[in-house]
């Protein structure tokens, strides 16, 4: 099993992607925007953000062992 997740765990960079992104459209949801822009001044939909948070939910769930 553990070959199987490192196989099939997203990168440490896809990781830090997602974690910006999810940070990045919280703060918008919190200020009332709804538009997300990342740090590097890319602006994300609603897809996208939802793609990061499966990439950080599939992480969860590699490194909790399920």
């Amino acid at each position: 099993v553990p070959i199987i997740n490192a196989v099939f765990s997203p990168a440490e960079s896809d990781v830090d992607w997602a974690r910006a992104v999810v940070h990045a459209a919280e703060a918008a949801e919190q200020t009332g925007s709804g538009a997300v822009q990342l740090d590097n001044g890319d602006f994300v939909d609603v897809a996208v953000v939802r793609r990061a948070e499966d990439i950080l939910r599939l992480a969860q769930s590699i490194s909790n062992g399920r």
